[in-house]
């Protein structure tokens, strides 16, 4: 299927620049940016840039973009390419992640080249099965080398940088191992905040045949994150359908 590499390159308008770097040898990428009205309130931001706090989460978290799935149910595109509002829809979450983070990863399992253009380190599955979410969180968290890594889907272009901050300090006052975000009752087990040694836990998961991201996160020590507040931040796109539904 044809990709216009057109949308790999960010929105030139309506950006809010926060923390802009160059990338060598990324010429047409733009990091360091967000936009305010796609990811949500800039609250929690602009309470942490005056103090420590901000530059602790920097520091402690990496950043884990999943976009390897097979999407059958949107036609088997490659969704973090598939064009939403007229870019590449992993824009949404990259902008989500640079809010906050200095290191991001991508995971991905297709047109790895185009991915790369994105600017930031691509990962692919540990093998190439497509065996789900898992496989995904497990090749981030081999790459990644701080201490907690936050993970979302490439398809939840609401996501608010609230999520995090929520889900750090939830994570930070606990035993818990990871936390996952919460909305009605029921668990997002694609939104995490989780330790890095969490690696060998899926790694014996999936080794046992499984497969199921929201059973493997219910075995694990987990602190939940309840976000009934804002059950629109975590709507996803699964079907093209859905995508013309989330941009009104």
């Amino acid at each position: 299927r044809h990709i216009d590499k057109q949308l790999l390159r960010p929105h030139s308008t309506s950006w809010i620049t926060l923390r802009p770097k160059r990338l060598s040898g990324k010429k047409n990428i733009l990091a360091g940016v967000i936009t305010g009205w796609r990811v949500g309130s800039l609250t929690t931001m602009q309470k942490a840039a005056g103090n420590s706090r901000l530059d602790t989460i920097r520091q402690q978290v990496t950043g884990l973009i999943l976009a390897g799935g097979e999407a059958r149910r949107f036609g088997g595109q490659d969704k973090g390419l598939a064009d939403y509002r007229g870019r590449a829809m992993l824009w949404s979450a990259i902008e989500l992640h640079q809010a906050l983070l200095d290191k991001i990863i991508i995971n991905a399992n297709r047109n790895l080249e185009l991915y790369s253009e994105f600017g930031y380190p691509v990962v692919p599955d540990p093998d190439r099965d497509f065996k789900g979410p898992l496989a995904g969180m497990l090749a981030g968290l081999q790459y990644a080398d701080t201490e907690l890594v936050y993970v979302t889907p490439c398809d939840m272009p609401k996501l608010s940088i609230d999520v995090l901050a929520r889900m750090y300090d939830a994570l930070g006052t606990s035993s818990a191992d990871l936390a996952v975000a919460s909305v009605a009752k029921r668990i997002e087990p694609v939104v995490l905040l989780m330790k890095q040694d969490m690696a060998n836990s899926i790694q014996c998961y999936l080794d046992d045949s499984g497969r199921r991201t929201g059973k493997w996160v219910m075995q694990q020590n987990i602190e939940l994150v309840t976000f009934d507040d804002h059950p629109e931040w975590f709507v996803n796109i699964n079907t093209p359908e859905d995508k013309l539904d989330v941009s009104r």
